[in-house]
């Protein structure tokens, strides 16, 4: 036999739970209607202005692109003043970006190839400040410096900026020791320049000593 639940007059008096909750949600809404809305609206406002950002720097990254790659392929075909009209655009438009940086290295080749050694080593400069991580690069700057201040007839630089790259490992290394070999040379430093041209053949024929 099923048992019969007693309900009181006293328990059908009590608010019921839900409803009382519904209740002050909705005074609490009415209460703060304008705060709520502004709320909302502040948020979307943050969530539009982060996309619109997001597309300007999307934006400004590909012009950047472009305008890098039609100056490599200038360098690449020879037209020196047309890849450093490209570069000089960059760098003014776009400054700040990693590869407007990188530029700079490029601009510094261009120089070298057209005999200006001093704004070949300007270039190289400041490619230097502003990529102090990047070693490979580094080093293939220091080394377009040294040969720069080589060709200048400022050996004493020439080999203070070759001697900079140490590491036996990098692409620019045997390079360098050439560089500074040649200088010290012409420094009138014959011991130390014969040091290094033992060490670059050594390297080239390490079978032959």
């Amino acid at each position: 036999m099923a048992t019969k639940v007693k309900v009181t007059q006293k328990e059908l008096k009590k608010p019921d739970k839900f409803l009382e909750f519904i209740d002050k949600s909705t005074n609490y809404l009415a209460d703060n209607y304008k705060l709520i809305v502004y709320f909302i609206l502040a948020i979307i406002c943050f969530i539009f202005i982060f996309f619109l950002a997001h597309s300007y720097l999307g934006k400004k990254s590909s012009d950047a692109n472009l305008i890098y790659n039609e100056a490599i392929v200038a360098n690449s075909s020879g037209d020196y003043d047309k890849a450093i009209e490209k570069f000089t655009l960059l760098q003014s438009k776009y400054a700040g970006q990693k590869i407007t940086d990188i530029s700079l290295y490029y601009t510094a080749s261009i120089y070298y190839n057209k005999g200006n050694y001093d704004q070949a080593i300007s270039f190289a400069v400041n490619f230097v400040n502003k990529n102090p991580k990047d070693s490979y690069m580094i080093d293939a700057a220091y080394s377009l410096m040294a040969v720069s201040y080589l060709n200048k007839k400022d050996y004493q630089n020439a080999v203070n900026f070759a001697s900079r790259i140490t590491n036996p490992n990098s692409p620019y290394s045997d390079n360098a020791q050439m560089t500074e070999a040649l200088a010290l040379e012409k420094l009138g430093k014959h011991d130390q320049a014969s040091v290094i041209y033992n060490k670059i053949l050594t390297n080239m024929y390490p079978n032959s000593f």
